[in-house]
């Protein structure tokens, strides 16, 4: 018998793509037995105004990992017939900008790698959102080892609509923070200053929250976005934004089956969990088993702010310069954004929400 962790495929290759004014591809899990081969599809296609991202890969190694493939062929199909083809970035990622999505109209993807074909069923981008109310507190966690470590946590809440029609919803939360580069004085001719570093990245990303309306009565929804320590990334600014998806029923069905795989880890007994398949397939071989979906939704975006005065705890700065201290005795995060970052998206740029009120 199979030990329940080589039940788990964990595909963390399918990244976490949070850059506001971007389409958000979360950190997404594929449970389940998997094998080598296998293709992994994954897209995100919105109305918001912005650059819109596929995912296309193979399994290697067993099922164990994702391998980008940079020779397909990506379109997003209309429901009058209309194409509009995908560039591809590297690295398996495919974009779209120029072209956003309409509620109440319906999208297709077709994804051709060699001779074969993969195309989503169409889904109806629907015309609704909840309205969300976010806020955020400072508290703390009690280890094992009776340590209390400082905890940032995000929650709030959603107003469903009252409306006849199902409602299906999923949310995603992501940070943004600045962080200034160290820029010591030069002698003679002054240094550049380096460019600003934001970065941004998902808060607890295997957090799926759910909403449907069938069978509930539910108008008002009390919901948790997600935690994290707390560290000098709350020095400066500190951004939450709360990403609400208004998706159809089978997308929501989707990400149930992974939110249910995903808590089935308890012990040795568990049943091992199916492979969650979406509405991805091979018109040519139906019984191929393709991993991920295509998924069209209408976006919510909320956003709320906190700053190192409204922070309870003692935030030690690392990288306050020193007179007389040498550059090496610095910690390289200091010095180098994409290093502070450790994987996660960095932007060079001020993002257009940057604004205090």
């Amino acid at each position: 018998m199979r030990k329940p962790i080589q039940r788990l495929l964990l595909i963390a290759s399918l990244i976490s793509l949070m850059v506001i004014g971007k389409s958000c591809v979360d950190a997404l899990d594929f449970i389940g037995e998997t094998v080598s081969g296998q293709v992994v599809i994954y897209g995100l296609f919105t109305d918001l105004d912005s650059t819109h991202i596929v995912n296309v890969g193979i399994t290697r190694n067993f099922g164990l990992n994702q391998e980008g493939l940079d020779n397909a062929l990506v379109v997003l199909v209309e429901e009058n017939g209309q194409v509009h083809t995908f560039f591809s970035a590297g690295g398996g990622e495919y974009r779209l900008e120029n072209f956003f999505g309409t509620p109440g109209k319906s999208y297709g993807l077709r994804v051709s790698i060699g001779n074969e074909v993969y195309e989503s069923e169409m889904e109806r981008m629907p015309e609704i959102n909840a309205e969300d109310n976010v806020d955020f507190r400072f508290t703390t966690q009690l280890l094992a080892d009776r340590i209390n470590i400082p905890i940032f946590e995000a929650f709030g809440t959603s107003l469903i609509p009252n409306i006849s029609e199902p409602v299906f919803l999923r949310w995603t939360a992501e940070e943004t923070y600045f962080w200034p580069l160290l820029n010591p004085p030069s002698v003679g001719f002054p240094s550049p200053e380096p460019d600003p570093c934001f970065i941004q990245g998902m808060i607890e990303a295997n957090r799926i929250n759910l909403f449907s309306s069938v069978n509930s009565q539910t108008r008002t929804l009390e919901l948790f976005f997600g935690s994290r320590n707390v560290d000098d990334s709350f020095l400066y600014p500190f951004f939450v934004t709360v990403n609400q998806y208004s998706i159809n029923q089978r997308t929501f069905e989707y990400w149930d089956r992974i939110r249910i795989a995903i808590s089935n880890q308890g012990g040795i007994f568990d049943t091992p969990p199916a492979p969650v398949i979406g509405n991805i397939r091979n018109p040519s071989n139906p019984e191929e088993r393709v991993l991920g979906i295509f998924e069209v939704a209408k976006v919510r975006k909320t956003r709320v702010f906190t700053t190192s005065n409204e922070v309870p705890f003692f935030l030690p700065d690392r990288c306050r310069f020193v007179v007389g201290k040498p550059i090496n005795e610095y910690p390289i995060e200091c010095l180098d954004c994409e290093r502070r970052a450790q994987g996660k998206r960095t932007l060079r740029r001020r993002p257009y929400w940057w604004v205090f009120q």
